[in-house]
């Protein structure tokens, strides 16, 4: 079949045509944004203020919980040491002005504002805790630092623990030199109830009552001593060298704590020892022995 000439001319312009046409189709978008605007509600009176209230509610007094976590953080990291109630009454003042307290309604959307931002602060001081920046004892608050990346990290744990060693090697010490003080006083005891036993009471102008302390020097050393009105205080001067000892001191080397502080104790003696100190405690009477054992190693 053979087409008519012009209809053959006329496909390439129905093609233009139809090209055009595509290039000028109007999208829905356009079409209902063409549509005449309808007509605005009004709202009853008082109500647009509400929601300008609500709208304008970005102020001070509400603040986002990173908000708050920036100024709580940047407040303890100021004070090192503080406390919840001081760093929330500085925020109080800070954000809850009279000028906001005004603009919101008077002095109940005041005390909302104080309570909000102390329960922010109260959330920011967890949040900053569960990221080890700052610690809490009790009521005392405590700047740690900022996290910093894992080698500087490792190193202040490593410092940490070894100070931490220390304190428990410390107490350790003090713990068995306690033990020692009740074995040596103890003993004492048992010592002076058995010359009793044996002989009469000693003259009181015999005895020292504890604590004391004792000075030792040599017979040559020339010494000044000066004592206040009611007897408080002695004052020494010696023209040589002189040793001071307390009283433990001088019970230990009377041999009543048993060998225990020279590591000399026998078994009988460390049985003896571990009866003079309560139950709980008597796993440290061998680990005083034990301590001077490793030493020796």
């Amino acid at each position: 079949m053979v087409l008519p000439e012009k209809i053959g001319q006329g496909l390439p312009e129905l093609m233009r045509r139809s090209h055009l046409a595509s290039r000028l189709q109007v999208t829905p978008v356009e079409i209902l944004q063409r549509r005449e605007p309808r007509s605005r509600s009004v709202d009853p009176p008082g109500l647009s203020q509400r929601k300008r209230r609500c709208k304008g509610g970005g102020d001070k007094g509400s603040k986002g919980l990173r908000h708050f976590s920036m100024k709580v953080c940047e407040k303890v990291q100021r004070k090192g040491t503080t406390s919840y109630n001081e760093v929330a009454d500085e925020l109080v003042a800070e954000f809850a002005t009279p000028e906001v307290a005004g603009l919101r309604g008077g002095t109940t959307d005041q005390a909302y504002d104080q309570k909000n931002i102390r329960r922010r602060v109260y959330d920011a001081l967890n949040v900053l805790m569960a990221m080890n920046i700052i610690s809490k004892e009790k009521k005392e608050i405590r700047w740690l630092g900022l996290p910093t990346n894992s080698a500087q990290e490792c190193q202040r744990l490593e410092q940490e623990k070894q100070r931490r060693l220390e304190v428990i090697a410390a107490k350790r010490q003090q713990l068995y030199d306690l033990l020692l003080q009740q074995i040596a006083y103890k003993n004492l005891v048992e010592r002076n109830k058995a010359l009793e036993r044996s002989r009469q009471a000693p003259a009181p102008a015999s005895t020292i009552p504890l604590p004391f302390i004792i000075i030792n020097t040599n017979k040559q050393t020339v010494i000044d001593c000066s004592i206040s009105n009611d007897k408080s205080e002695y004052l020494f001067h010696f023209d040589d060298t002189f040793e001071i000892h307390d009283d433990i001191e001088v019970l230990k080397r009377m041999g009543l704590a048993l060998g225990l502080d020279k590591g000399t104790c026998s078994p009988e003696d460390l049985e003896r020892a571990r009866r003079m100190v309560p139950r709980s405690l008597e796993l440290y009477v061998r680990r005083i022995l034990q301590s001077f054992e490793q030493s020796a190693r």
